[in-house]
């Protein structure tokens, strides 16, 4: 029997409302339930204990509303406290950098392992960018 709960979807903004849109557009018989924080926003020049505490009682505002999953649309959010939301509420917890660093990619680049860079743990790239790595 399919799941009939809804998607909750959160942003510090309305900038969310784009990849809430992709997810009707994906998938059009989803029920989805989106929160911007407006009130709040932008998040990106706060504390990172402060945006955690955000990204806490949004998603257990949404929780609270008996959602199966939740798309942190959040770019601050997703860096700062993906980790503790899906710890914390029990369903499947997703973000979109990474889909979104994934999307243009060609499929075979996905496949393989590659770098887009020369630096390896013997340039000079990789000495500057690992500060105290061993090579």
């Amino acid at each position: 029997m399919p799941d009939s709960r809804s998607i909750g979807v959160f942003d510090s903004g309305v900038g969310g409302l784009t990849v809430a849109r992709a997810i009707l557009d994906l998938l059009p018989h989803e029920p989805l339930v989106y929160v911007g924080d407006t009130a709040r926003f932008p998040y990106g020049s706060k504390p990172v204990r402060e945006i955690r505490r955000y990204a806490l009682e949004i998603a257990e505002a949404l929780l609270a509303r008996d959602v199966k999953m939740l798309v942190i649309a959040c770019n601050s959010v997703e860096v700062s406290a993906v980790g503790d939301v899906a710890v914390r509420v029990g369903v499947p917890v997703v973000g979109v950098i990474d889909p979104g660093v994934r999307a243009p990619l060609p499929r075979r680049a996905l496949t393989r392992p590659w770098s887009p860079t020369p630096a390896r743990p013997s340039s000079s790239t990789w000495s500057a960018a690992t500060p105290g790595a061993t090579r």
